[in-house]
Formats: structure tokens, sequence, C-alpha cells
């Protein structure tokens, strides 16, 4: 018998496929939008799943989750049984397919050319934040400063809120931890309410760091908007589907005004995915009915494929 040999790498994929397979033969998640007036719990009983809960998107009501404690051989008997009682009580239904989010990771620079010593923060990484910088080796100029001088005199409590949505935030960050909103947090992957990063995962603690670390303080550096309060909206600490992302890219609406979004699909010049069918759903809500009315804000990053030509 010829022999394999598999890369370190290699063998870490292949046991997280191996774990997710097992994850999704084990049970399954459906999302179904129901007609208006029909109880989920008389679906879930016809259909033989066990009723989760309400899919919590703004505008609509009749979005629902259930779950399947059976093995994947029942997919298409559900799928089936959906389709004869459709559309009496059941609009569309899909299963929900876990995926793993990719995170994307921001280009470094070094040095600044930055010399107004009466304006800086005490911050003592602050010289090292070209992109914050009047003038930059980088050629970046986001004049952060003049932001900063407009709204200092902002009414205390007026403050914006900007949503971390990645693998969790440390809120106990030293630089953050005065800026973190644990009533507007939420754990998504262990569906908790605290989304402090597992197995060492930092992206979510650097992406909240570069958004709104606290600004004179003698601690790290400072963010873009350093006095902007942080939610954290841990999603991608584990595999995610639609719906789940669909609830963490809505969640609180009228009180978070940006979602912050460092992921997405693997930027391996092959793959080619799009937001799901609940997640348009919120998207096309939530620009129109986020923030009271003014519309949500969404930040998402632009890959960093290009090495892979993608």
């Amino acid at each position: 018998m010829r022999m394999i040999a598999f890369s370190k790498d290699s063998k870490k994929m292949l046991v997280f496929l191996v774990l997710l397979s097992v994850a999704v033969a084990k049970e399954s998640v459906w999302v179904m939008e129901l007609t208006r007036g029909i109880s989920p719990y008389a679906v879930a009983r016809q259909l033989g799943l066990r009723y989760m809960h309400p899919v919590s998107i703004p505008g609509t009501s009749n979005l629902h989750a259930f779950r399947d404690d059976g093995n994947q051989a029942r997919h298409a008997e559900i799928s089936q049984m959906a389709f004869d009682i459709t559309p009496a009580a059941i609009r569309w239904h899909e299963r929900q397919i876990p995926r793993q989010q990719f995170k994307r990771s921001p280009k470094t620079a070094t040095g600044s050319s930055f010399t107004e010593r009466d304006s800086r923060p005490n911050d003592p990484l602050y010289l090292q934040q070209w992109h914050l910088q009047p003038s930059s080796l980088a050629g970046v100029h986001m004049h952060a400063q003049e932001g900063w001088s407009a709204v200092q005199n902002v009414t205390p409590g007026r403050e914006a809120v900007i949503a971390i949505v990645d693998d969790g935030l440390q809120r106990e960050h030293p630089d953050l931890r005065q800026n973190y909103q644990a009533s507007l947090s939420h754990d998504f992957n262990d569906d908790d309410a605290d989304p402090t990063p597992q197995r060492g995962d930092g992206h979510g603690t650097s992406a909240s760091g570069v958004a709104a670390a606290g600004a004179n303080n003698s601690v790290c550096g400072v963010g873009v908007c350093p006095m902007c309060h942080l939610s954290g909206l841990r999603l991608i600490g584990g595999p995610s589907s639609d719906y789940m992302e669909a609830m963490a890219l809505s969640y609180m609406p009228d009180k978070i005004a940006i979602y912050s979004n460092s992921w997405g699909p693997a930027d391996d010049g092959r793959t080619m995915e799009g937001p799901g069918r609940v997640t348009m759903t919120a998207f096309e809500q939530m620009i129109v009915r986020g923030r009271n009315g003014k519309g949500s804000i969404y930040v998402w990053a632009g890959g960093n494929g290009g090495a892979a030509n993608d």
C-alpha cells in the first residue's frame, strides 16, 4: 500500500473538515418563512423537528429556525414534507450549511513623518500608527485629527456604537474596556452574552483596537474613533450559517450604528461566495430600518487575495 504524506497544515484542515462533517451529520438547522398566523410549534410537530427560536431581523416576523437531530438521510424527507405543506403554511424553507469564514489581515507599513508634538495623544504606540498621522510614508491621510476636533464637544451618551463582527472581543483589554458595551454584545457561536474569544483568537480584538481603542490613557495606541462605543459580536470563531450571519448583522439595530466586518470567503482565487438568502433579507431591511430609520452602516474589508490572483 502506498502511503500519502500530509503537511502539518493539511492535517489541521483535514481534522477540521472531519469535525465539521460530523457536526453537520449529527444535526441540521432549517430556516423557514411561515405564513402569517401559522404556529412554528405546529410546523415542528408536523415535520418532526425541534423549534429553536424566531430569526430576529427587523422588518420580518415570520422567519423561524428549527433543528433536526436526525442523520443526513432525513434531509430529503424533511424537504419533501415541507414542500407538501407549502404555501399554505411554509412560504419557503432552506437547510443551513455551516461554513468557516476567513479573517482579513491588514497590510503593514512602518514609519511616520508626524512631528506635531503639541496635539498628539499620549498613547505610547500612537506614532507607529501611520494611518492616523497627518502625512505618512504610506501616502494615506485619513484626516483623523480633524475628525477628533469636530466631535470633541459631543454630548456624553450620544457616542456612536461600532459592532465588531468577528472572532471575539477581549472585553477586559485595558485599551478597550472603557468603550466596551456588554449590553450590546453577543456570542453567536456559543449563543451567550460574552463575546470573549477562544482558542487564542485575536483578530476581533485587533479590529476593535483599530476602530475604537481609547485615547490619552497611556496604553497601547489610539482607535480611529476613540470616543466611540464598542459592541462585540462573535460570529466567525467557528463555522457560521446564513441565518447566524443575518442575526449578527442585524443585532440591536437601533443602538448599533456601524457593523465592522473583516472576514469573508476564502481568498484563494477559486471561491466565489456571497450572502445567503436570509442575510440578504437582513441587509435589505437594515439599510432602511436600522439606526432608527437612518439606515445601518456596513464596513467590509476588501480581502487579501491578490497574491492568489483573486
